[in-house]
């Protein structure tokens, strides 16, 4: 079979799990155009029920409305629509100043910060534009990413959700930041030049708070990783394409060159996720952004697939069938989540024995991140520990469905 077969595979997939539609298809393309008609504006809206669709789908239609003064959407529609968007632009100055607050507390420190993606949008490159945001993501440098969480940690704020790559802070109970050691994720277990990203971006100052920001070729490729990346691990919290307009409005913002954002991706280890997201580009826009993928070369070959379409199958069983199922195979599944989780966040693109030899020191992580295992002898005792709760879970998913 020709490699070439296998790019188109990869899409197919990635779609088809994440449950793209084909109104979201339609949406985007409609984004797109610089010149709109009307009577394909009446067509599109004639599939949608406000009260039926997923809210990020609700909030790309509200995106959609303000990009083009709201003339062509329907004018029963318009004030709902309307009021999503203002909805988060207050959502986002709330979750902005939260953030700066924290930020200023890490600055105090004499800690460096480079803040990404929405975040980097939001409060610099497309300040205009509201953003579905839980968290604002920024990275410190890996040699002060202890120090910092230790700072936060003495000065009240909740730490968790431990990823190799990042750290949850809240404040309550509510997320606010997400504390990075590293601009893309899939960089983990390689060396990244974060320093150069750094240099290449510029300094900005809110609230007194003063951080860096990517120049617009690296949160563009950025933007484009972590889409790869969402897609692969299921993850459409802000849905399946509102990281393509974020694209579509930098490019329209500044004079983006395609050029240097393949040979940044390559610099940095990346190339991989750029490809698969330039794929999916092509999927969704099959005119858009010609001289990218152009550049990119857009191939997927049978390895990734098989990668991919393995973590896929894993990241797929639902919580109810993880749930019920017996202690022994949570166990094995929760190994195999583990390690897939490592291959295709962290190792993409890497041969099957790189993958392998870190999932190991990645299991120790998770140990002593979120179960607080620091010696091997301990692993029994939390063995038994968690057959126990399955035990009861499982009890409790029963009783439920001869209730049911």
């Amino acid at each position: 079979m020709p490699r070439a077969d296998y790019t188109a595979r990869t899409v197919e997939l990635l779609c088809g799990n994440l449950g793209v539609q084909e109104k979201e298809v339609e949406l985007i393309r409609l984004y797109a155009k610089k010149e709109q008609d009307p009577a394909a504006w009446q067509q599109f809206f004639l599939s949608i029920d406000l009260d039926g669709e997923r809210f990020s789908f609700n909030c790309m239609l509200a995106r959609l409305g303000a990009r083009f003064t709201w003339k062509h959407v329907p004018e029963e529609l318009a004030p709902r629509l309307q009021g999503i968007r203002r909805l988060f632009q207050v959502k986002n100055m709330t979750l902005m100043s939260r953030a700066l607050k924290i930020m200023g507390v890490i600055q105090g420190a004499g800690i460096p910060m480079l803040i990404m993606r929405g975040g980097a949008l939001r409060m610099a490159l497309l300040p205009d534009v509201p953003q579905k945001m839980t968290d604002i993501d920024f990275a410190v440098p890996k040699d002060r990413y202890a120090e910092c969480l230790r700072v936060l940690e003495e000065n009240g704020y909740s730490i968790g959700g431990y990823w190799s790559h990042s750290v949850d802070i809240s404040v309550g109970d509510e997320p606010c930041v997400d504390v990075h050691w590293c601009m893309f994720k899939g960089n983990v277990h390689h060396d990244e030049p974060t320093e150069t990203i750094v240099q290449r971006g510029s300094k900005i100052t809110k609230n007194g708070v003063t951080f860096s920001v990517p120049s617009p070729e690296d949160t563009f490729l950025n933007l484009l990783t972590n889409a790869a990346s969402n897609y692969i691990m299921l993850q459409n919290g802000k849905g399946s394409i509102s990281w393509l307009a974020d694209c579509i409005d930098l490019s329209e913002r500044y004079e983006l060159s395609y050029a240097t954002v393949v040979e940044h991706a390559r610099e940095y280890g990346v190339l991989q996720e750029l490809v698969i997201a330039a794929a999916l580009i092509g999927h969704f826009l099959p005119d858009g952004f010609s001289e990218l993928r152009t550049l990119a070369g857009v191939r997927i070959d049978r390895r990734v697939y098989r990668r991919i379409k393995a973590g896929m199958r894993c990241f797929a069983v639902s919580k109810d069938d993880f749930l019920a199922s017996s202690a022994p195979r949570h166990l094995i599944h929760a190994l195999r989540l583990i390690y897939y989780e490592n291959a295709c966040s962290y190792h993409l693109a890497d041969p099957t024995p790189a993958a392998v030899r870190s999932y190991v020191s990645l299991l120790q992580d998770r140990l002593k991140s979120y179960d607080h295992i620091e010696h091997v002898w301990e692993i029994p005792g939390l063995i038994r520990k968690r057959a126990k709760v399955w035990a009861e879970r499982k009890r409790g998913v029963q009783d439920h469905a001869e209730v049911q």
